[in-house]
């Protein structure tokens, strides 16, 4: 009876997996991903693991998860969130922060005057780190507020 399935043993290893044609493990992480996905489709309760990892690129690991981020937020672009918005964003770049009910962060403009409460969002773009939204434009008390401060 097969218990788990490894994807790959020390992918970041030269004599593995040639990762100066890949340096940014794009089609790695596309073949794993897609490789992992198979498996769950035919046998969904199945272990799935990375083999071992050399120690040659200790960044690996992390720009792996850096591009399963952005795939995960990426597939989030269109959808509507409610969000707290929070306060300034550390981008600095007259934006707001504010956090999903899944807890992602989402940056939005023009929506200062909404700290501390729950507003309506269009995700528009994506980052590993966040979302970039829209404020709804249909919702009634951000039309009100929007509309009374252009007056």
């Amino acid at each position: 009876m097969i218990e788990a399935v490894m994807l790959w043993n020390e992918p970041n290893n030269l004599s593995h997996w040639d990762f100066e044609i890949d340096p940014g493990w794009q089609v790695f992480s596309r073949m794993v991903s897609e490789a992992g996905a198979a498996i769950a489709a035919e046998r969904p309760g199945l272990t799935r693991v990375m083999g071992g990892m050399s120690p040659i690129d200790a960044g690996f690991v992390q720009t792996l998860q850096q591009q399963i981020s952005l795939k995960k937020n990426r597939s989030r672009i269109g959808a509507i969130e409610e969000i707290l918005i929070e306060g300034p964003s550390k981008l600095r770049n007259g934006q707001v922060m504010g956090r999903t009910r899944s807890n992602r962060i989402v940056n939005v403009t023009g929506v200062e005057q909404f700290v501390g409460r729950l507003v309506p969002v269009r995700i528009a773009g994506a980052t590993a780190t966040s979302l970039i939204g829209e404020a709804c434009s249909n919702d009634r008390s951000l039309n009100s507020q929007q509309e009374g401060d252009m007056a």
